[in-house]
């Protein structure tokens, strides 16, 4: 177990208050660059003071209190003074305008909250949101930065040993079942001291954060870990990162940052906004720690993003992939004695069947990044998620993990509770109880890797497949679209999965895309790469793509939106179900066949099967971006032996052998006797390793596919 600097974060800042009492703790940054609020460690308890006296006044002790705040520091206050008197913080996220309340008063009215606490300038808008409707009564509002004029009393220091819950941090973003991790002073110390040791802060670390309070990650690493270890943070809206990522890496050079993190998509966003020119201002070379969590973590963002500022003097050894979860407070692993990311090359068709092999092929090859080691005191198990078996090293299973970070379950929630804080190995029931993730992962070495997650993960043709495999795809089909912002689902036809993928379009190009064009780029995109033809694809507006409150992608809640017409979209296409592999009304072939008349009986028969409107299928359309996968092209050979009259049937393989249907009809006007096209190249053996370059900084994305593809060819040999 990890040493604790402070017995619990109250007393961390009765500590700093007095003993750095005049440094700067915490700014904020309204634009992201000019600092427009800031506040020592004695200015900051004596405001936490105020808050926690009034709280004394209005509340009783494990009271549930809604923290309702802008970005900005008076939620920090508001969040101490919960903590010293007593009452059980509950972070939220305050609905803007235009947005009703719902999810807001589900979580109040699943925690039973007796009081909000916001800041003036929102007490209007949300006086209406949270009148009450009809599952509890109006929830009275507290404006705490209307209290900081007055004298601070001397707050209701409760001892956290007499009230052990700090916080209930609710993961779910669906309105309907939320559910609140119930988060104790200790786990909140606990894991700031795992996330200092791991990850090297100290006292004179700097931090620059854009993450939003009420989101785990942002509430842990931004005011908790700060609070505990002493250092200075500076903030600024996720609003305004969003806007100008360079804002966020100006700010980093500026402050000369050690510490900033945020989620893989983060990343992504300042490789697409920032130009060369900006990233060559900058200087990124006292940035040592570059959190990468909250979502999968990717290769080719750790490489793109290196490469990219790497005239700013960033170093990829800076990055440190995590992985972590509310459930847990925030951290699990990441970071330890590895110098760099470590990124393992597996084979993708392997994956889809829960094993781990090498790559049987570069087109096969699928880079996996390490998310560290877990601290002192916490225990990780890979466990097979039926038998609860322990799978050991190099398997994949589902994680389990136990600690003193670990939460003491969902609030209210006493069976989900049992099932997934309290799960025991098999062979072992009275053994240590842990927490099921839902996350699939596997151990190597001691080093976690993440493969995706139980729920999320699609089974296709029988085949079990990863949404985000789908989802990096697709986002990079066309320049028009978002990085890392899509989210891949199944739809049901017919009693049987279907993949649907939907893709946020880029704000700078919704204005002048080609609906239809861009969606045939992303089906062809699949096709090509996982040889699975989606039955839609959907592009949606900016900033639209269902995600929960700490920023990941609700799959489930995408294809809800979808299925009952609420899903905005900016355009869409979908195959209706039900087509025939052979269409009424497509004649036999006559004895004078032309190429054109072929080629106008393929394009009747694709348009019939594939739901492509015939306006769109040019006769150098590849057929990849038509839909045809490797059934496709089966029941294709099939239909064409059937229009004309061949014996033997035509094989399977024209379709990629004649990849148009220019090319393809060419081919068949020449009759049965001519010569067939040369037959695709079979894949290559199977290899036992690959080894990958320590530098992957000075590597582009063609370029690493290149030296993996070298790599593999040399083993072969």
């Amino acid at each position: 177990m990890t040493a604790l600097r402070h017995p619990d974060l109250i007393g961390a800042l009765a500590h700093w208050a007095g003993a750095t009492g005049d440094r700067t703790a915490f700014t904020m940054a309204a634009d992201g660059l000019t600092v427009d609020d800031g506040v020592t460690c004695r200015t900051l308890f004596d405001r936490s003071r105020v808050v926690a006296d009034m709280l004394g006044h209005r509340t009783a002790v494990g009271d549930r209190v809604l923290l309702l705040y802008p970005p900005g520091l008076d939620f920090i206050a508001g969040f101490m003074g919960c903590l010293m008197a007593g009452c059980i913080a509950v972070p939220a996220y305050p609905p803007r305008r235009t947005q009703r309340a719902e999810r807001v008063m589900t979580i109040a009215a699943d925690c039973a909250a007796g009081l909000a606490l916001t800041v003036a300038s929102m007490t209007d808008a949300l006086a209406d949101k949270v009148a009450g409707d009809g599952r509890m009564p109006p929830l009275p509002l507290v404006a705490t930065d209307r209290l900081a004029a007055e004298r601070p009393g001397d707050g209701r220091r409760t001892d956290p040993a007499a009230q052990p819950i700090a916080l209930l941090q609710y993961t779910s973003g669906s309105t309907g079942d939320p559910k609140g991790v119930v988060i104790t002073h200790e786990n909140l110390v606990e894991n700031a001291a795992a996330i200092e040791t791991m990850m090297g802060f100290d006292d004179r670390s700097v931090l620059v954060s854009w993450l939003p309070n009420f989101h785990d990650m942002g509430l842990i690493t931004s005011v908790v870990l700060p609070l505990y270890t002493g250092f200075t943070a500076h903030f600024m809206p996720p609003a305004a990162f969003v806007r100008r990522p360079m804002a966020w890496l100006q700010r980093i050079s500026d402050a000369k940052a050690s510490h900033a993190g945020c989620p893989n998509f983060g990343y992504d966003l300042c490789v697409e906004k920032v130009g060369e020119a900006e990233a060559a201002t900058l200087d990124l070379s006292r940035w040592r720690v570059a959190l990468n969590g909250a979502e999968p973590v990717q290769a080719r963002t750790l490489q793109a993003f290196a490469t990219h500022f790497r005239s700013s003097g960033f170093d990829i050894a800076a990055f440190r992939p995590c992985f972590g979860m509310a459930e847990s407070t925030l951290y699990v692993t990441g970071g330890g004695p590895i110098p760099q990311p470590t990124l393992l090359p597996v084979d993708t068709e392997a994956l889809k069947a829960n094993r781990l092999e090498q790559p049987a092929s570069a087109a096969r090859a699928r880079l996996l990044v390490g998310c560290g080691t877990p601290p002192p005191g916490v225990t990780v198990r890979i466990a097979d998620p039926a038998t609860r078996a322990d799978l050991g090293q190099n398997a994949i299973g589902e994680v389990w993990l136990a600690g003193p970070s670990v939460g003491d379950g969902y609030w209210g929630k006493p069976e989900v509770s049992t099932a997934t804080f309290h799960a025991r190995l098999a062979g072992d029931p009275d053994g240590q109880p842990f927490l099921r993730t839902g996350d699939l992962g596997f151990l190597r070495e001691g080093q976690l890797f993440v493969t995706g997650r139980i729920k999320e993960t699609l089974i296709l043709r029988g085949q079990t497949t990863y949404p985000l495999d789908f989802e990096v795809v697709a986002a990079d089909a066309d320049p028009a679209l978002a990085a890392g912002q899509a989210a891949a689902f199944a739809l049901m036809r017919e009693e049987v999965d279907h993949l649907a993928v939907a893709v946020e379009v880029r704000r700078e190009t919704m204005r002048r895309i080609d609906p239809e064009a861009v969606c045939a780029r992303i089906r062809g995109a699949i096709v090509a790469e996982f040889d699975v033809d989606p039955v839609a694809i959907l592009l949606l507006p900016p900033l639209t793509l269902p995600k929960t409150s700490s920023g990941k992608i609700q799959r489930g809640g995408c294809r809800t939106l979808y299925e009952t017409g609420e899903l905005k979209l900016l355009g869409s296409w979908v195959r209706e179900p039900g087509a025939s592999d052979l269409p009424a009304g497509l004649p036999v072939a006559p004895a004078d066949r032309s190429a054109g008349e072929i080629a106008a009986w393929i394009t009747d028969w694709l348009a019939a099967t594939k739901g492509v409107a015939k306006a769109r299928i040019g006769l150098d359309t590849p057929f990849v971006e038509l839909g045809l996968d490797s059934v496709a092209a089966v029941t294709l050979a099939q239909a064409l032996t059937r229009y004309l009259g061949w014996s033997p049937p035509q094989p399977e393989t024209l379709a990629w052998t004649c990849p148009t249907i220019g090319s393809l009809a060419g081919y068949l006007a020449r009759g049965p006797q001519a010569e067939a096209p040369p037959e695709p190249p079979p894949p290559g053996p199977a290899v036992t390793a690959v080894d990958l370059p320590t530098d992957l900084a000075g590597l582009d994305e063609k370029e690493l596919a290149r030296l993996l593809a070298r790599e593999l060819e040399g083993m072969d040999r």
